[in-house]
């Protein structure tokens, strides 16, 4: 099922998310100060340059990460770029000095006709709760507890946004049943994407 557009704020869906970097910038992920240091990886932690073609991201995923972002109030300062991932990671979490960016592969994210998968705001928003939570400072891979809260956000995104929790928790089919070094196993993912959809079923109305 798909999420069409809402009018979370008027002029909301109106505003860029910010200024995205050059085309030569994007390519390269350097700059003469800084360098890039990944969060979080939906399903793996590699390498921060296993991605190429990475370029400005599709308008539809900007709207969503504003979306996202009003739900907590705050203005959407957090850059989204795409890009052609060598390892299927599905996104990733990025920060480059004091900017902070999500990631997403092209494969896993296909908009039409201004539409955005539920599948696709819980991962939006599971990368920007490594942002929200802070984990961009002292994050260390192995960190189960990082990735479940960025999980319970992700499912407190889709219930506020008006999704179903078979719809919140639809992605992790693709989770490992074991887990990993870096991520917690499927189980405890779905438990955590629950928690967070319901906290958001919650929520006092406006």
């Amino acid at each position: 099922m798909l999420l069409t557009r809402r009018k979370m704020v008027l002029g909301l869906l109106s505003c860029p998310v910010c200024g995205q970097l050059s085309s030569a910038e994007a390519e390269t992920g350097k700059d003469e100060s800084d360098e890039w240091k990944m969060i979080c990886a939906m399903k793996q932690v590699p390498g921060i340059g296993a991605v190429e073609n990475t370029r400005d991201g599709k308008p539809e995923a900007n709207r969503a990460i504003g979306w996202i972002m009003d739900l907590v109030g705050m203005r959407p300062r957090i850059r989204i770029l795409e890009a052609d991932f060598k390892v299927d990671n599905v996104a990733r979490a990025v920060i480059r000095g004091s900017q902070r960016y999500v990631v997403y592969d092209t494969k896993w994210f296909t908009f039409e006709d201004n539409r955005v998968s539920w599948y696709s705001i819980y991962i939006l928003g599971h990368e920007i709760g490594h942002h929200i939570y802070g984990h961009t400072h002292g994050f260390e891979s192995g960190r189960h507890r990082a990735e479940l809260d960025a999980d319970r956000f992700g499912g407190w995104v889709v219930a506020r946004l008006g999704g179903r929790l078979d719809q919140a928790v639809a992605f992790t089919r693709v989770f490992s049943e074991k887990g990993s070094k870096s991520h917690p196993p499927r189980n405890d993912r779905i438990a955590a994407i629950q928690e967070g959809w319901q906290a958001g079923k919650n929520v006092m109305p406006r």
